[in-house]
């Protein structure tokens, strides 16, 4: 199993998603723990080391695998827009990570 790591701006990403969006995306990274390239997983164009899932209608996980250290790392939870992949919202410092994905609850 692998860990669940989150860049910062993933993070505030997640605690701006409305209840029920924030436990669909919830669900789905958790998912990634036990299979990071689930059935229907892409990888996003042009940047070779991110892999996207949809986490219901509208939103996107943007994440990356190091199988090395055993961490997926959210790199991103967007709404999917013209915006979703756009060069501006790629960070490649991977230094950033907080904490463990530890169930579905939320600050506050």
């Amino acid at each position: 199993m692998l860990k669940v790591r989150f860049r910062r701006s993933a993070k505030r990403e997640m605690f701006e998603l409305d209840d029920e969006t924030f436990l669909r995306v919830a669900r789905a990274i958790l998912d990634l723990q036990e299979d990071p390239r689930p059935r229907g997983h892409d990888k996003v164009a042009g940047r070779e080391d991110q892999c996207r899932i949809w986490a219901g209608r509208e939103h996107r996980v943007l994440y990356e695998i190091d199988e090395k250290a055993g961490r997926v790392i959210i790199v991103g939870v967007r709404r999917k827009d013209e915006s979703t992949y756009k060069e501006g919202n790629r960070r490649s410092n991977t230094s950033g990570f907080r904490g463990q994905v530890k169930g579905t609850g939320r600050r506050g």
